[in-house]
């Protein structure tokens, strides 16, 4: 292996402690919290929306923040995922005190970590190379490797459940994350420890304002509203995902293959969208990721109770869309931002608040509206609730989705015409 491809492993191993921790932050542990506690939607999906508010605010401060202190990026990524394990390691620990304000202190305090991680981690993937193809190279490799870090988790938790009771399960989950960590951190600093940003990139950092993010939002004004309505339409199935699989399908003993098969497709099929990306252009590749994903949500919503293989199938092809859907819009934020270097890590940081914003409104609203038609996780529901979570899960994304495909495709007519 070449020295390049060698160092964008390295670089890409970090991936796999945001992709292990990622599913059990935002999918886990509102479904664990609402069951094993007994807490209501409606609370955790209050609290979810004004926690996840704040925290998508402070992505572009964040951004704008690590610009600036550059210098100390290494040091900043390094504390940030040591808090990030602690809160972890909390959140599935036994509370010392209320439930759902033990939730709500270290859900904050994770998703804060996981973010300076992030912005800063995807940031250097920016200013990695100005060479468009290996700059594609490296984000699908990235997505791939975090893929492969879903797969290890999705599987996990169901299989330590079949030995288990569901907290001590999570509590063992939250040792395998420490180990993965650890191994991932180092091979990540072998190669951070020998980089240097280039003069170019960080020249005027002291200068960044957070005027910069307003800048950076109305430079790339449709492209943005693309990403926030994609990421909104594609956080509603995710927040759903189990109790859809639990109370629609009656397959709650196979969530975790089915997930295995949808972030498994999804790093098999990176290779796809790498040449898809230089066949077609990244905006049209990421376009048609979507409708992929509308296509195969739209079947969901007509699964019965057992559909296995159906659902099986739908895994495999909205995984397939996934991979295009995580690897193409930073590659292209990238090459957007290849005229303003030194607000390279706002643009990323706006990214990451836009898609976790959409992620909050989702969170919020969903789980409160399924609240409404009196859907009880795990009990006895009627056919009236069942269907509004059929709906909510399956056919409201698409609904949203299309619009997102709509303006892509404005979009690139608009870029064209240029």
């Amino acid at each position: 292996m070449d020295k390049l491809n060698l160092n964008i492993l390295k670089y890409s191993s970090l991936a796999l402690v945001l992709s292990f921790v990622g599913l059990p932050v935002y999918i886990h542990t509102p479904h664990f919290y609402s069951t094993y506690y007994d807490i209501s939607l409606a609370k955790i999906g209050t609290i979810l929306l004004f926690l996840r508010v704040i925290d998508a605010a402070l992505d572009p401060i964040i951004g704008a923040l690590s610009d600036k202190y550059s210098d100390y990026r290494k040091k900043i990524i390094f504390f940030a995922i040591i808090l990030l394990v602690i809160s972890v390691f909390a959140l599935f620990s036994q509370p010392l005190f209320s439930p759902l304000i033990w939730f709500a202190i270290f859900i904050f305090l994770a998703t804060t970590a996981y973010s300076i991680i992030t912005i800063n981690y995807y940031a250097l993937g920016a200013l990695f190379t100005d060479n468009k193809l290996i700059r594609t190279n490296l984000t699908t490799r990235r997505e791939a490797i975090g893929l492969l870090g879903l797969i290890a988790a999705s599987a996990a938790p169901t299989i330590l459940q079949k030995y288990f009771a569901i907290n001590i399960a999570f509590q063992y989950y939250t040792w395998i994350f420490v180990f993965v960590t650890l191994i991932s951190s180092t091979i990540f600093y072998s190669w951070y420890n020998s980089y240097q940003e280039k003069a170019a990139d960080i020249i005027d950092k002291k200068k960044v304002r957070l005027y910069d993010i307003v800048t950076a939002l109305i430079s790339k004004p449709i492209f943005y509203l693309i990403v926030f309505i994609s990421s909104f339409a594609s956080a509603i199935p995710s927040i759903l995902v189990l109790f859809f699989i639990e109370d629609i399908l009656a397959l709650e003993n196979m969530s975790g293959l089915f997930l295995v098969l949808y972030f498994l497709s999804g790093a098999l099929g990176m290779p796809i969208w790498q040449i898809l990306a230089k066949k077609m252009g990244k905006l049209t590749a990421w376009n048609l990721a979507m409708i992929i994903a509308i296509i195969t949500f739209c079947w969901a919503f007509f699964l019965q109770k057992g559909a296995a293989i159906e659902y099986g199938i739908i895994c495999c092809l909205s995984g397939i869309a996934l991979g295009g859907e995580l690897a193409l819009p930073p590659s292209i934020l990238a090459d957007l931002s290849d005229q303003n270097k030194k607000i390279t890590t706002t643009n990323f940081a706006i990214l990451a608040f836009l898609m976790k914003f959409a992620l909050a409104i989702a969170s919020g609203s969903i789980l409160y509206l399924l609240s409404l038609s009196a859907f009880k996780p795990g009990g006895e529901n009627n056919y009236s609730s069942l269907y509004w979570l059929s709906f909510y899960y399956a056919l409201l994304p698409c609904i949203i989705k299309i619009i997102a495909v709509l303006l892509s495709i404005f979009l690139a007519q608009k870029i064209n015409s240029k």
